[in-house]
């Protein structure tokens, strides 16, 4: 068993409590892309404000984002078939390779970190893509034009956005059919991000309008409207495990007892 001495039970009790607390310390921040000045942004879920980021370095036209927790990924759209990485930093871009489709409108990762994408505008259907090539391969036609896509980890289901239309539906990634989850609400041409710590959907919209959808009733919000025109979405800030904060918890109380019963 290890001792701890003086004031290095405190220490390594906070040190377990920063690691839980930073995990999800950049909760509320979303990426999305003004398609006006071609700026990437971010977006803080709590206060609305955007903050400029700097041009993205790769044509980009009704594409998407999509964030693996560590990396940050873009689709053209209809400016081109290739596949990026940007730096969140300063919004320059690194070619991963070609998909071949080039009205790939949505993107997502699931919870298991595999690469989702869906067309639009076309053609119809979902594509597993390879995050280290941009090799595509054909799961399924879900119906419909999927112009935004993102995970729920609580409901462990992929959903996509029929935009221009209405519709909310889930995707079925084993054979690329879809389900619809609610006719609410009319969404332009958009990109959608599932927010981990307001525990909603949060849309960029093409007719310059920001929304929530609630995942339960799926009610839709405006929070904003009267923006430049956004497309993608996706948030950098996955909320914490529930397993890591318990495990945060009963080390920090098992360091506790072990002091006081030295």
């Amino acid at each position: 068993m290890i001792h701890l001495h003086g004031k290095d039970w405190l220490r390594r009790a906070c040190l377990v409590l920063t690691i839980a607390a930073s995990a999800g310390a950049r909760a509320g921040t979303l990426y999305t892309i003004d398609t006006v000045t071609h700026e990437l942004q971010s977006f803080d879920t709590h206060t609305l404000a955007f903050t400029n980021i700097g041009s993205v370095g790769a044509g980009f036209d009704f594409g998407d984002l999509a964030y693996d927790g560590s990396t940050m990924y873009m689709s053209q759209g209809f400016a081109g078939t290739n596949l990026y990485t940007i730096n969140l930093t300063n919004a320059s871009t690194t070619l991963v390779g070609n998909t071949g489709l080039g009205n790939l409108f949505g993107l997502t990762f699931d919870g298991s970190g595999n690469l989702w994408g869906g067309l639009s505008t076309g053609n119809r259907g979902v594509y597993s893509i390879n995050k280290t090539n941009a090799n595509a391969t054909f799961i399924g036609d879900p119906g419909v034009f999927l112009d935004g896509m993102t995970y729920l980890p609580n409901s462990k289901q992929v959903v996509g956005v029929y935009a221009g239309q209405t519709g909310l539906y889930s995707i079925n990634t084993a054979t690329g059919g879809s389900t619809l989850l609610s006719t609410e609400p009319y969404i332009n041409n958009c990109g959608i991000a599932w927010d981990p710590d307001t525990q909603k959907i949060w849309v960029m919209d093409w007719s310059g309008q920001v929304m929530t959808i609630d995942p339960t009733t799926y009610a839709a919000t405006i929070v904003l409207k009267g923006l430049d025109a956004h497309d993608g979405c996706a948030s950098a800030s996955p909320a914490p495990e529930p397993a890591t904060i318990i495990g945060a918890s009963i080390g920090v109380l098992a360091l506790l007892r072990r002091r006081r019963t030295r």
